[in-house]
């Protein structure tokens, strides 16, 4: 049973790739940078994710929330799933 979608997928890695990547440049590897890092990854992954549902011909509002409209990992979407990584970062540092 697949879980994910490779869309989805490759929406997280990509947010996570530009997310370490500003991490990396900044030059901090402490507390800070890691919600940074954390925070950037969320809003890439979710302005990627939120435009192509979108760009979505299903015009309805459920297409925001319903995982084969878009990205999606363990059957939640890929906004979702990086918001969760965001609160957990957060949550480690506190």
């Amino acid at each position: 049973m697949i879980v994910f979608n490779y869309l989805g997928l490759g929406m997280l890695v990509l947010a996570m790739l530009i997310g370490y990547g500003i991490q990396g440049m900044a030059g901090n590897v402490d507390e800070s940078g890691k919600l940074v890092a954390a925070y950037t990854v969320l809003v890439c992954a979710c302005l990627i994710d939120l435009a192509y549902r979108w760009r979505h011909p299903d015009g309805n509002a459920s297409r925001f929330l319903m995982p084969s409209q878009g990205g999606h990992v363990m059957f939640l979407p890929v906004w979702v799933c990086s918001a969760l990584f965001a609160i957990n970062t957060f949550l480690e540092i506190v």
